[in-house]
């Protein structure tokens, strides 16, 4: 074989093998822009999902907020004059009654109270939602039985509200009534004469701050 045939062979093996190089390369960008294009399918889908999740999540907690809404507003509008009716009957129960009175009044007392509790559940119902309660809940509800435990005590009790205090918060009325108790019996069986005060305040993460001290 003369040296022009064998730099001809060469030649012809380098351009074969030139070519299958390009060949592979375009195979390689293809395989990697299918990649792209999928992975970018892929993450657009997700996003997608995600938004949708969370558009779902929102709609579900304004439902569920605004179910809250309504039983607290019928709960606040038949526990008002309750209040009232309670009020009056406790005030009668200290009356010089004849004993047949004294019994109606008894009975009346005893069938108001039994609807306090069931609107009382009422509300109950509408913290198991998990939607919180309303802070306005939890004064109505409770304000009359922490006037009356000050007043046992001899002491004024002024409730205070923060301006800044959240319409919703987390948690239920029962479990920050018993904290709310708690501190107000402890600083009851404090010495003392002057006015209470039981305050609310914004707490951190949509919680509810309560302190006692003098007023």
């Amino acid at each position: 074989m003369t040296d022009r045939e064998r730099i001809a062979r060469l030649e012809r093996r380098l351009d074969r093998e030139r070519r299958a190089r390009l060949e592979a390369e375009a195979i390689a960008e293809r395989v990697t822009r299918d990649l792209w294009a999928h992975q970018q399918e892929l993450n657009d889908k997700l996003a997608r999902r995600a938004r949708e999740a969370d558009d779902a999540r929102l709609a579900a907690e304004a439902a569920l907020e605004q179910r809250a809404d309504r039983l607290a507003d019928a709960a606040h509008r038949l526990r008002t004059p309750l209040h009232a009716v309670l009020a009056t009957l406790d005030l009668l129960t200290h009356e010089p009654l004849d004993k047949p009175s004294r019994s109606l009044v008894e009975q009346a007392r005893s069938g108001a109270l039994d609807l306090r509790d069931q609107v009382s559940g009422v509300l109950d119902e509408s913290e198991t939602s998990g939607a919180g309660f309303a802070v306005r809940d939890l004064i109505d509800r409770h304000e009359a039985d922490w006037q009356r435990q000050a007043a046992l005590a001899g002491r004024l009790l002024v409730v205070d509200l923060a301006p800044d205090l959240p319409r919703w918060v987390r948690g239920s009325v029962t479990e920050h009534h018993q904290r709310a108790q708690a501190l107000l019996g402890a600083a009851l069986a404090e010495d003392g004469t002057g006015s209470i005060q039981l305050a609310l305040r914004a707490g951190d993460d949509a919680d509810l701050a309560i302190a006692v001290g003098p007023a």
